[in-house]
């Protein structure tokens, strides 16, 4: 799975006043893990793409951009931050991750460009929940 050069980008839906690298960090500091809660009816095809993926804040500003890695893909989260209470039983996909990293949004848009040959800072825009990109 690691040697695939297609890396998975979901955008994150606009979660007020909580700051997302913060409350899963210290999840991760404390279990090693946690489990993050991609909702939406369409779920990509995992096998498809490399365990190292991408998320991407919906902020104002533009937001961050972080890496993550996914351990597993679960039935239902056990870690994760209080927030997810309130969207906890909707449909989606539970992924494991034991890391997230806030990266440089430059050297991403520098290192990686999208699978369908749109510019990466339109495809941010769309309204699509998330999208493949590749290493330039």
């Amino acid at each position: 799975m690691n040697e695939i050069n297609n890396y998975l980008v979901i955008k994150l839906g606009n979660a007020v006043n909580v700051d997302f690298y913060k409350e899963h960090s210290e999840i991760i500091k404390r279990e090693g893990f946690v489990d993050f809660l991609l909702t939406t009816k369409r779920i990509p095809n995992f096998a498809t793409y490399n365990q190292t993926f991408f998320i991407k804040e919906s902020k104002p500003q533009g937001g961050r951009i972080f890496s993550a890695t996914i351990v597993e893909q679960l039935n239902s989260g056990e870690f994760y931050p209080d927030y997810y209470s309130t969207f906890a039983k909707r449909s989606g996909v539970w992924l494991r991750i034991n890391n997230l990293e806030v990266i440089n949004a430059e050297e991403f848009f520098d290192g990686y460009e999208s699978k369908s040959g749109k510019p990466l800072k339109s495809v941010f825009l769309s309204s699509t929940p998330f999208f493949g990109v590749r290493k330039k």
